[in-house]
Parts: C-alpha cells; sequence; structure tokens
C-alpha cells in the first residue's frame, strides 16, 4: 500500500517528511519479495541507473511556467532532505510499497531541451556536447507516483507540481570531499574565502563561478546552485580515496 504525504513547497509527492540525514524505511518481509513478480534485464537497468543516495539541494520552475524562473515558495524548505534509491526500492521517509516499478520511454527526451536543467547534461572536460538524458517513470502497484530526469551520474531532477518545477537532487559530497573542492577553488581562484567541510557562502560562490567558467558560453543560465555533476567534479580529485 502506498501512502502519500504533502511534499514541502506544496507538491503532493512521496518524498522525505523532514529530516537532514538519510531515512531508513521498514525492510520488505523475505515472503513478499520472493512473490513478486521478477523484472528483466531492461527494468534492472533503469534502476540500476537511478540507484544511490541522493539529497535535494535546490528547486526550480520549469523553463515554460508562466512565472520568474526561480520564484520557488522555500518557506517549508526541503534543502538537506535525503532519500535512497535501489532495485524495487525507493527509501522516502512516510512512504511504504511493496511493488515499486520503473519504466521509461527510449525515444528522444523533451527535457534534453529544457536551459533550467542545463547543469545537470554539462557536457566533460573533453567533450563538446550535452550529456543526453532519461526521464524515468516510478510507480506503485500500478499507480504513477513520480518522474525524474537524469543525464549525469551523480544529480536528478524530480518533477512536481503537475511538471511547472523541479527539485534538484545530487549524491551529497561528504565533509572532506567538500573541503577538498573548495581547496581546489580557491587553488584555482574561483574562491576568495577559506575552505570549510561545509556548504559556506564563500564556498557556494566558488561553485557558481566553477559552474559558469565550465559552461564555455556566456549565455548561459546562472544557477544560484548548480548541481555538483560528475562532469563537474572531472579531474579535480574530489572523489578519490583517502
Amino acid at each position: 500500500m502506498l501512502q502519500r504525504y504533502p511534499l514541502a513547497l506544496g507538491a503532493l509527492l512521496v518524498v522525505t517528511a523532514a529530516c537532514h540525514t538519510p531515512v531508513t524505511q521498514a525492510p520488505v518481509e523475505a515472503a513478499t519479495v520472493a512473490d513478486l513478480a521478477p523484472i528483466g534485464a531492461d527494468e534492472q537497468a533503469l534502476w540500476d541507473a537511478l540507484a544511490g543516495t541522493y539529497e535535494i539541494v535546490s528547486g526550480r520552475r520549469a523553463s515554460e511556467t508562466a512565472a520568474p524562473l526561480d520564484a520557488v515558495d522555500m518557506s517549508q524548505d526541503p534543502r538537506g532532505q535525503r532519500f535512497t534509491i535501489a532495485t524495487r526500492s525507493v527509501d522516502l521517509s512516510g512512504a511504504s510499497c511493496e511493488a515499486w516499478r520503473v519504466s521509461s520511454d527510449p525515444g528522444p527526451d523533451v527535457m534534453d531541451r529544457d536551459p533550467m536543467l542545463d547543469d545537470l547534461r554539462l557536457p566533460g572536460l573533453d567533450a563538446t556536447e550535452p550529456q543526453s538524458g532519461q526521464t524515468y517513470d516510478l510507480t506503485c502497484e500500478g499507480e504513477h507516483v513520480f518522474t525524474m530526469y537524469k543525464a549525469d551520474p551523480r544529480a536528478m531532477a524530480i518533477f512536481w507540481d503537475n511538471g511547472a518545477s523541479f527539485l534538484i537532487a545530487e549524491m551529497p559530497l561528504t565533509p572532506p570531499q567538500i573541503l577538498r573542492f573548495q581547496e581546489q577553488m580557491k587553488d584555482m581562484k574561483f574562491q576568495s574565502g577559506e575552505a570549510s567541510d561545509s556548504w559556506t557562502a564563500s564556498g557556494l560562490i566558488g561553485l557558481r563561478s566553477y559552474y559558469s567558467y565550465r559552461t564555455k558560453s556566456k549565455d548561459a543560465y546562472t544557477f544560484d546552485r548548480p548541481a555538483i555533476t560528475a562532469s563537474l567534479l572531472e579531474k579535480l580529485g574530489v572523489l578519490e580515496e583517502e
């Protein structure tokens, strides 16, 4: 049985309630899992593409919405909330489902043209074209619950408010990784303040400056909080093991 709870920002969606650490969902009994119909290789590949723990870092209007692009009501701020996706498992506070399924349209994705998701498609250092993305529809017991868009392995957009807005989520960096990123930004002159293992105002300025540099376009939209993608971190050594 799927349970729904109101999402911060006013959308009725299945997401975390109010936590800043990964949430834990009661495990499904082994007998129940065994009774589920097996999934095919194609669906398993979709689960593998989504798998990971993510943190919501910003909210944005879709580009075709008749409202200011950054005018998102943050009165109930969802930033910092985390969720985990694995095969047939969507670990969200306040949600319980024993029959999660995922599907995707194999054709070209119209979201590949929305400029409000350009940071999710940031090309690699040696690439010239943006990464292409894919839209994923997640259902519970045959009922559509939400849609996600993903181009980069580390970040995604969650559709909400009937597709009028996006929540941007990324795989969170650890405090040592945040510190290494900011130290790199200082060395490269994108950040003037001291490096920290948390996202200070100076650290966010460095992130925005480096993202703008990486876009290589004066016409690119400057996001208040760009997504930290695998492409953005390329060759910075941030993800290297200690």
